[in-house]
């Protein structure tokens, strides 16, 4: 973050963009970190979602499609949810850009 810029609730990757176009090819060979109240770390890997994700088990994305039945197969509500539950999950959407740092 640039120190002359306020944080912002709407940064986007044109933000970082931006804000990266200025760097030196010595910056640009760092590595990639992330900072807050609670710590601090590296980014690993940029993560580009291929299709839609939810988080019900609060210990990672998982597609949406891992929890319903596939072609053929019957509705086990051991394994599968209800267009209720998916609908009760925050969802995570298609295309959606993350920055990793797992």
């Amino acid at each position: 973050m640039n120190d002359e810029l306020a944080p912002t609730d709407n940064y986007t990757y044109g933000d970082l963009l931006a804000e990266l176009q200025p760097l030196t090819p010595q910056q640009l060979n760092q590595q990639v970190r992330w900072i807050d109240e609670r710590g601090n770390g590296k980014v690993r890997r940029l993560w580009i979602l291929d299709g839609h994700h939810i988080d019900p088990s609060g210990e990672g994305l998982e597609p949406v499609a891992s929890y319903l039945p596939q072609e053929g197969e019957a509705f086990n509500p051991d394994e599968h949810m209800t267009d209720e539950e998916l609908l009760a999950e925050e969802t995570w959407p298609d295309g959606l850009v993350l920055l990793s740092h797992e």
